[in-house]
């Protein structure tokens, strides 16, 4: 039997207590849990759940069709129109893809304002106003109606060093290093000793991603460039 439990990372602790009691008296069961952060249970392997791929500014039609991005955002259109990709609106697929970095959540939100406005048009609007992509949904989750409201969601559930330290890094544009994230976000209500920490609870709660391609460590926030997501985390989707 597979047991799926969904958005675990509210009640992770009461999660784990649940499935590792499940596990052990039904040993015939597998769990699919999808949460922000590890539940951390005997046996847990981690699946890493990275945005989806873009497609290509100036490729052909069939190649920005057929990338992942480009293809949830024209299945979800279909949901409330017919759509498809063609050759006078691709480059505006791609803009509208590229918008929020493949987000899923993002591209759904973005697929239901194509009932009012042409991709061209939404492609336009969105970078002037980025609150568009806000859902109607009567019955989806309040964390789910807008992108604002999913990251306040996130923030919301870090303890109150979690959030000081997730201020603080607010200052750093791009990559930085932990040396640098001591120097600078240390001081009152963060000992320089605890940074660390600190700094690998928000990588492990998928707020922070680490890059060690360089043979060092250079952490950034959750909403850099994917093409240097390599560290292991979490999609907040």
């Amino acid at each position: 039997m597979l047991l799926v439990l969904d958005n675990c990372e509210h009640l992770v602790l009461a999660c784990a207590v649940s499935i590792a009691a499940l596990l052990r008296d039904c040993p015939d069961l597998h769990v699919l849990a999808t949460s922000r952060e590890a539940v951390s249970v005997p046996g847990e392997v981690t699946w890493q759940v990275h945005p989806l791929d873009l497609p290509e500014s100036h490729a052909s039609v069939d190649r920005i069709a057929r990338a992942p991005a480009a293809r949830l955002l024209v299945d979800r259109a279909n949901a409330v129109l017919p759509i498809s990709v063609t050759a006078s609106e691709s480059e505006a697929f791609v803009r509208i893809c590229a918008y929020r970095d493949g987000i899923p959540l993002a591209l759904e939100l973005a697929a239901a304002r194509l009932r009012a406005l042409s991709v061209h048009e939404l492609a336009d609007r969105l970078e002037s106003n980025p609150g568009l992509l806000a859902s109607r949904s009567r019955t989806g989750r309040p964390q789910h109606q807008t992108l604002r409201a999913t990251i306040e969601w996130s923030v919301v559930l870090l303890d109150s060093h979690e959030q000081l330290l997730f201020q603080r890094l607010a200052v750093f544009s791009g990559t930085w290093s932990l040396p640098l994230a001591e120097d600078v976000c240390s001081g009152p209500g963060i000992e320089r000793s605890e940074v660390l920490d600190l700094l690998a609870r928000l990588v492990e709660k998928s707020m922070l991603i680490v890059d060690v391609r360089s043979g060092s460590a250079r952490v950034q926030d959750a909403g850099a460039d994917p093409a240097a997501r390599t560290g292991a985390f979490r999609s907040l989707q």
